[in-house]
């Protein structure tokens, strides 16, 4: 993914040429604004098929609600993936 969601048009013809492809969210946690671990894992009530959910692991508050918010998408029936 693009770092902040911004892509330049050189890049896109690059990776393109590359056979990559390019990952974008639709749903950001806020993680990086100090959101607390309820309020991620709220987040997986939202969550419908194909959103990419923006997350990163360096914040405490992620880490620990990664098992709520897997656990509420299990329980919908939505499957995680890398």
């Amino acid at each position: 993914r693009p770092p902040f969601g911004e892509l330049t048009a050189l890049q896109a013809v690059w990776l393109a040429g590359t056979g990559r492809r390019v990952a974008f969210w639709n749903r950001d946690s806020r993680d990086y604004r100090g959101a607390s671990a309820g309020e991620i894992a709220a987040i997986g009530a939202c969550l419908q098929e194909r959103d990419m959910l923006l997350l990163h692991d360096r914040y405490p508050a992620t880490v620990q609600a990664l098992p709520d918010l897997l656990r509420a998408l299990r329980g919908r029936g939505l499957r995680p993936v890398a």
